[in-house]
């Protein structure tokens, strides 16, 4: 138990110095002396020796269990016996011989487990003979404050993680990994494995220490410079001498340079054709629309500076190339020829699903043209031709018309149907959304007009929505 302090009260009376003197009967002059000090207002603590045991005990009680008690300490074979004050907590020894792993522990007398502040049993070694060794004492356990420090799953991992021949906790504590040494040169032998493009060499141990080791060797015998093909460097400077692998053959090389191919001499066939100055080999020419040809004078050669392969073409020149027209290179053309447009179209009727069947062809230069079909009362096949040159154009129109009673089939000319110049031409008297009876009409017409840039001409031609009905136009324009 801990020191219990008391508190000590002083002894208060009304008259505390007063005393009283009675004669001892028999005994002249003797008298006997009693308190007469009136009213007592506290008894207080008397000095006597209850108190004063009562102090010992407490002082006592107060150093067994917060203080260190002094223990003798001896050992009958494997069991260490302290012997001290009962009770106390704070236990102290001077030891007499050594601990040894699997020792025991009486104290006065009763078994005690004794283990470390981490809880692990006690090792041999824990304390040696002459050592002062403090414990405390709770229950039947005996805790000692040295040594220990780790627990048993800290020291299997200080363990694992130390080297081997290495140890802490005063020898405890040894490291379980294997240690391989480097030779003098700084190797370590491994096993070599080679793949496409790589080399492997395992370690001969997996978890170890390398001490000293700069590289992994593997040894790999079928690795030699004979073995590797010529013109091949490894790192580390390995190369290759092996040439039985080469595939060249006289028509590889070019003509007059030798070489040896699987260790024969070889002299080249392949011919060379050398450019000009200017970077030109000449050849010859084939032109088809839209495309220029060029065949080279070797078809089989080495060509050496080529920068161009050039092939002449006397009638490719700016005058023989219409005007505005440019080719790759810079040739542009001078040749001013006739402008003109051509456009036949024909229309015929497939009732009874409003369709048409029918062809447009169209021709123009210096012009642009579209074709196509559209839908009025039926199908309408038309040709347009936009203006690029204002100026005088004659305009030619030629063609049949022949339908039904209240059926429709139209052709005829529109100029400029896009604009507030409308100008509408129908064989047959009609614009081309009107209704006429009739059969059969042929016409020819010729128109001389002035056109600016833009204007559109559009030929057309309409079968009705019926059978047997027909339309065809077939018109020109060109400049005048």
């Amino acid at each position: 138990m801990a020191f219990l302090k008391k508190i000590w009260k002083d002894r208060q009376s009304e008259h505390p110095s007063r005393r009283k003197l009675i004669a001892v009967s028999g005994s002249p002059d003797t008298y006997e002396v009693e308190r007469a000090e009136g009213l007592i207002l506290e008894e207080g603590e008397p000095f006597d020796a209850k108190n004063m045991n009562d102090l010992e005990n407490r002082i006592e009680g107060g150093f067994l269990e917060s203080g260190l008690c002094r223990y003798a300490h001896a050992k009958s074979k494997t069991v260490h016996q302290l012997t001290g004050p009962a009770n106390a907590k704070g236990i102290s020894f001077a030891a007499a011989v050594d601990f040894s792993g699997g020792d025991t522990f009486t104290v006065n007398g009763v078994a005690a487990t004794a283990r470390t502040l981490s809880g692990d049993p006690l090792w041999a070694g824990y304390f040696k003979k002459g050592s002062v060794v403090v414990c405390y004492k709770e229950g039947n356990v005996l805790t000692f404050s040295g040594g220990g420090g780790l627990s048993s799953a800290d020291q299997k991992t200080v363990k694992d993680w130390m080297v081997e021949g290495h140890s802490v906790l005063n020898g405890r504590v040894s490291g379980s990994i294997p240690q391989i040494t480097a030779d003098g040169s700084g190797y370590v032998a491994g096993t070599g494995n080679v793949t496409e493009g790589e080399v492997w060499v395992q370690p001969p141990r997996q978890s170890a220490y390398y001490s000293g080791a700069r590289w992994l060797k593997g040894a790999v015998p079928q690795l030699t410079a004979a073995n590797l093909r010529a013109g091949v460097q490894l790192p580390g400077g390995l190369s290759g001498i092996f040439t039985a692998d080469a595939t060249a053959s006289a028509g590889d090389l070019l003509a007059g340079k030798t070489a040896y191919v699987n260790g024969s001499e070889i002299t080249g066939r392949i011919p060379q054709v050398t450019a000009d100055s200017s970077g030109y080999v000449e050849g010859v020419s084939s032109i088809t629309d839209g495309e220029i040809w060029i065949q080279p004078p070797n078809q089989n050669a080495y060509y050496s500076g080529m920068r161009w392969l050039r092939a002449k073409v006397p009638a490719l020149t700016a005058a023989n190339l219409r005007k505005g027209v440019s080719l790759p290179g810079g040739l542009s053309g001078t040749f001013e020829g006739p402008i003109y447009g051509r456009s036949y179209c024909v229309a015929m009727g497939n009732s009874p699903n409003y369709d048409s069947e029918g062809v447009c062809s169209s021709d123009a230069v210096g012009m642009d043209i579209t074709y196509n079909y559209q839908t009025l009362n039926a199908k309408a096949y038309t040709a347009t031709f936009t203006i690029k040159e204002s100026g005088n154009y004659g305009i030619y129109l030629n063609g049949v018309v022949e339908r039904y009673v209240n059926k429709t089939a139209w052709s005829g000319l529109v100029i400029d149907r896009a604009s507030a110049e409308d100008e509408a031409y129908s064989p047959i008297g009609e614009s081309p959304s009107g209704y006429l009876e009739c059969t059969a009409k042929a016409f020819n017409r010729t128109f001389h007009k002035w056109l600016k840039a833009g204007q559109t001409i559009q030929g057309y031609a309409q079968g009705a929505n019926e059978t047997l009905s027909f339309a065809s136009v077939d018109f020109g324009i060109y400049k005048e």
